[in-house]
């Protein structure tokens, strides 16, 4: 596996993060069918941080997101929540503190976007405990949160792929979790709604981890920024830290220049298309912003 230049350079910002970290990953290794997938991933979050995790297709971002909410288990390494390994919690405790929204989700069966938003009481139920008043007052704030109202009566299965992610961002909302994690939310959705996705998840309060695809967006939105490299954490820091032409090119294989967005003052990102191996110290060819 590539092994990062800046091996110290992390190791430093992440002892820096650790004493007021609310999520500490320690050296974890993922191995699936006895091949690596992840190895020396160590990081730290920061209370109410919004972190963006990028890197090329293939290079581990889901596959790490899933040892964070306990579908993998690491092979090796640590994650702790407040400080507390997350593998030495019930399921039902991570539940309470940890909520999720994935790209696709299926299995509602039917359900209304109102039922769907409901299941973020879940994990704060006892066994046939009724929902009480407060609960769905919370249920119908987080919907109106999230300016979907009107849709509440709807099938889940019928809304627009923007209005679901609104409505997992509301069920998100009323499992009250310390930490959101997010994977590709805005894949496949068009532009106005991967802003206002963000847009939401930004302004929730909590802290987010999410894997985004556009590299702009993350700059726009993003406190801090993780780039995973074929199953590596290649550079972490802010995005001036980490977006760099350079870094660009050498994990993404692209041309690019960076200025400053005019609104948001973080980095922004220009291709350069059209050229072929060994131009310009790339190998793009007919480049997007994967």
């Amino acid at each position: 596996m590539q092994t990062s230049t800046r091996t110290s350079q992390r190791q430093s910002q992440s002892a820096n993060a650790d004493a007021d970290s609310l999520l500490k990953v320690e050296n974890l290794h993922w191995q699936a069918d006895a091949r690596a997938i992840l190895e020396h991933i160590s990081f730290a979050i920061a209370p109410g941080s919004f972190v963006g995790l990028i890197g090329p297709n293939g290079a581990g971002k889901s596959s790490l997101l899933r040892c964070l909410y306990r579908v993998n288990r690491p092979t090796q390494g640590r994650i702790q929540l407040n400080g507390q390994d997350i593998w030495h919690s019930s399921a039902r405790e991570i539940a309470c503190q940890i909520a999720v929204v994935l790209q696709e989700t299926t299995g509602n069966f039917g359900l209304r976007l109102r039922d769907v938003v409901r299941m973020g009481l879940t994990p704060h139920k006892r066994a046939f405990e009724f929902d009480s008043a407060a609960d769905l007052a919370l249920v119908d704030d987080a919907i109106d949160q999230v300016g979907l109202t009107a849709l509440a009566k709807q099938p889940f299965d019928q809304l627009s792929g923007g209005e679901k992610q609104r409505a997992l961002i509301a069920r998100a909302i009323v499992q009250r979790p310390k930490l959101l994690l997010m994977d590709e939310p805005t894949n496949h959705l068009d532009v106005r709604y991967q802003i206002q996705v963000l847009e939401l998840a930004k302004h929730l309060g909590t802290t987010v981890l999410s894997s985004i695809h556009d590299l702009n967006l993350a700059s726009a939105f993003c406190d801090q920024l993780l780039l995973l490299n074929q199953g590596e954490l290649v550079e972490q820091g802010s995005p001036d830290q980490v977006l760099t032409e350079a870094t660009l090119a050498n994990v993404f294989g692209v041309c690019s220049s960076i200025d400053r967005h005019p609104d948001h003052g973080h980095p922004r990102i220009t291709y350069h298309y059209g050229y072929r191996s060994g131009d310009h110290g790339n190998n793009s060819s007919g480049v997007s912003d994967d």
